[in-house]
């Protein structure tokens, strides 16, 4: 966006070019969605603020700042999975982290007894989020008398008794003893290694199965797994059935939607932010946390900005924004990781992937260096002088400008994921000219929009 008088360029929420002082012409599409006067800081706030300082060096007091922002890191969500060996726990782990079961850090995988004691395996991104490998029930060296003592699964959120066959009188036994020690704990019966049962019936006939033979066949197993666990009194199991190698088909969508239904508040959002897997349940939710963070996380660097005694100790607001959009690209699958996994999930071909997708990281970057570019010309207010009314005048200026850019960038991400969606449906189809298409142009109107 450029003055209309002398074409300097401007961030289209400033009311007035800080090179000529002329009105900007107010666009009023753009301020549609923008930050409300309840999400501003209060007066209250700055009146903490001041006292704070007053009380703290800055690098302290920027120190509890963001510490008190980022409650999530302090807040630890953990699920047990157990099962008999070669059940697939491993694999769903690792599949549940978007993890290849060959990559550095994925849990083992194999037909031995690879489970000993109970091991951890944190999200990449996000270490509090922790998936358990328990040792299977009814071993010698875990034997059912002191097995959920042992197992402590009062500490899980979650707990997924996993089996490739067909559940037994062992996981009723752990499952009702469980709900009998802790009656709020939520349980799962997770069956896997649904593509296999389909591809040795495919293997011993003339012809594949059809699509409805395929869902009489899961209807089947379905009915298995709940009849064995009733005639052990286990009531209303919770089963789904699912395939660690195709995370993209059968109940892996219902499963990951139902985990998430089960929890609410910060628990909830911390664990939509650590899941790695696109679709069009998770992708929504993680839209909604990243929009509700703006405010939050505008306000941090506001509050960082007047904390600044002389211009010589540059931006540190503007690594709290550097920090929120990346955050934003990583959520949303805007980096080279992400272009990884579509690239093996849909045989695409990684240069044109690469190319679509920098587009997205191209428009992000300009965005930003044009604000750290244009972030001291504006000249600042009178009123900013003064003791209390000033500084709060200031806070909400800059909150507001923080806010503004964050907005603009995640907006920009956002239409970036929806382009990875169409972009992987021409991939399905074959088209991997269609898929370039839809990305470039798309993203060059964007560029262009910003010159």
């Amino acid at each position: 966006m450029q003055c209309a008088k002398c074409r300097s360029g401007l961030f289209w929420w400033w009311r007035f070019c800080p090179e000529c002082g002329e009105k900007v012409i107010k666009q009023p599409d753009r301020n549609e969605g923008g930050i409300q006067e309840n999400e501003m800081i209060q007066k209250d706030e700055v009146i903490k603020l001041l006292e704070d300082i007053n009380q703290s060096d800055v690098p302290k007091l920027m120190l509890m700042l963001e510490a008190k922002y980022n409650e999530m890191d302090n807040t630890m969500i953990k699920v047990a999975l157990v099962g008999p060996t070669g059940s697939g726990k491993s694999s769903l782990i690792n599949a549940l982290r978007c993890i290849k079961d060959d990559e550095k850090g994925a849990a083992k995988t194999g037909c031995t007894e690879t489970t000993k004691e109970p091991t951890g395996y944190p999200f990449p991104n996000h270490k509090n989020v922790q998936l358990w490998d328990m040792p299977g029930v009814g071993s010698i060296n875990f034997t059912k008398d002191d097995y959920i003592e042992r197992m402590k699964f009062e500490d899980f959120d979650f707990i997924l008794l996993v089996t490739s066959t067909r559940f037994t009188a062992d996981d009723a036994w752990l499952a009702n003893n469980i709900k009998a020690k802790f009656p709020v704990a939520k349980i799962f019966f997770i069956r896997t290694k649904i593509e296999n049962d389909i591809r040795n019936i495919n293997g011993g006939r003339r012809r594949p199965m059809t699509e409805k033979e395929k869902q009489d066949l899961l209807d089947k197993i379905r009915r298995d797994c709940t009849d064995n666990l009733i005639r052990s009194d286990c009531r209303d199991p919770c089963i789904f059935l699912l395939d660690n190698h195709r995370i993209y088909e059968y109940e892996f969508r219902k499963f990951l939607d139902t985990l998430l239904q089960t929890l609410s508040g910060l628990k909830k959002n911390i664990l939509v932010m650590a899941m790695s897997i696109i679709t069009e349940i998770i992708v929504p939710l993680k839209i909604q946390r990243l929009r509700e963070r703006k405010s939050e996380v505008s306000k941090l660097a506001a509050k960082v900005v007047v904390t600044r005694k002389t211009k010589e100790e540059g931006h540190p607001e503007l690594d709290i924004l550097k920090a929120e959009i990346d955050l934003y690209m990583e959520q949303l699958g805007i980096n080279k990781q992400s272009v990884n996994k579509f690239v093996e999930l849909f045989d695409a071909n990684t240069d044109d992937v690469e190319q679509s997708l920098a587009l997205v990281i191209l428009y992000t970057q300009t965005t930003f260096n044009y604000y750290i570019k244009l972030q001291d010309t504006q000249a600042p207010s009178f009123w900013f002088h003064l003791p209390i009314i000033g500084k709060w005048l200031a806070l909400k200026e800059h909150q507001t400008e923080c806010y503004n850019i964050l907005d603009t960038i995640l907006e920009c991400c956002i239409k970036g994921n929806k382009q990875i969606f169409e972009m992987v449906e021409q991939f399905a189809k074959g088209s991997t000219r269609g898929a370039k298409i839809i990305i470039e142009q798309n993203l060059y109107s964007r560029l262009d929009s910003t010159a």
